[in-house]
């Protein structure tokens, strides 16, 4: 009776296929902290008289640089299923990004485990201002944050229309040192916290650029599989990680539709606040 009750009522319900979100998230939805958060941004862009253009999002993503995804193929009627071979290496490694709505280049840090370098990482097409680092865990942490912020200075504080750059990021450890706050003050760049659990609604990144990323890297992946490769290496990841960032970060549209997305400029917080409704 279920399926002829629902048949009935076609003209008022349909059915969609529920998405998993964590409680954490689910709870940070309130109106009002979010309007906080847009009215919070308002006033400090105003009070120290940030541009538009200096204003950038920062925050690591992660790939296991074997692991693709299924795709679509055509195939004769009579076959079952397809089956392509993965490369199983699961090794994770991290990705600092920034993304900034005039567009300007900051190149990623490019964080993985081990105790030391290869110079066969590095015999590829790789943008040389690239830095990579290290750690035990291959995650940032308290020493890489600082060594971020220094970075980030390096490539915008010349090119700042202001005297001041606002620097958004979510609350990992590693952003709320006393040592990471300290230079931003120290150098012009006014910090501002995204609420907690709320990136995938608020963080340019977020919601406008790690999904094109990380859809351009497993297609990358797929390309290799498809022309034979057995394994993907550290050294193999190296030597396609510029095609496939460059398709997602040389987008000239990309940035300003991340920012664009999450209300913040132009400043919108009906962009975010009606996507509330998509998770009652």
């Amino acid at each position: 009776w279920t399926k002829a009750w629902i048949k009935r009522q076609s003209n008022y319900i349909k059915g969609l296929k529920s998405k998993s979100l964590s409680a954490k998230r689910l709870a940070s939805h309130i109106v009002e902290d979010i309007e906080g958060y847009f009215k919070a941004f308002k006033k400090c862009k105003d009070y120290w008289g940030i541009q538009d253009k200096d204003i950038y999002n920062f925050d690591e993503t992660g790939f296991q640089i074997g692991v693709s995804s299924g795709e679509m193929v055509l195939v004769p009627k009579d076959i079952l299923a397809v089956y392509t071979a993965d490369p199983e290496n699961k090794e994770l490694i991290t990705s600092v990004e920034t993304i900034n709505y005039g567009g300007r280049k900051v190149p990623p840090i490019i964080i993985f485990a081990g105790a030391y370098h290869l110079r066969r990482y590095f015999k590829n097409n790789l943008d040389g201002d690239i830095l990579f680092a290290r750690s035990s865990s291959g995650y940032s942490n308290d020493k890489l944050g600082l060594k971020y912020l220094e970075h980030f200075n390096r490539y915008t504080q010349s090119k700042s229309i202001g005297q001041y750059r606002m620097l958004i990021f979510d609350g990992h450890g590693s952003h709320l040192t006393q040592e990471f706050l300290d230079f931003c003050w120290q150098h012009h760049i006014r910090p501002f916290q995204l609420p907690a659990h709320t990136t995938h609604l608020l963080q340019p990144l977020d919601v406008g650029v790690f999904q094109s990323l990380k859809h351009n890297f497993k297609k990358e992946v797929r390309k290799q599989v498809f022309m034979g490769a057995k394994e993907i290496s550290r050294t193999d990841f190296f030597a396609f990680f510029q095609r496939f960032h460059d398709k997602t970060f040389k987008n000239p549209r990309i940035h300003k539709s991340a920012f664009r997305k999450t209300g913040l400029i132009p400043l919108d917080p009906q962009q975010v606040l009606l996507k509330l409704k998509e998770y009652q």
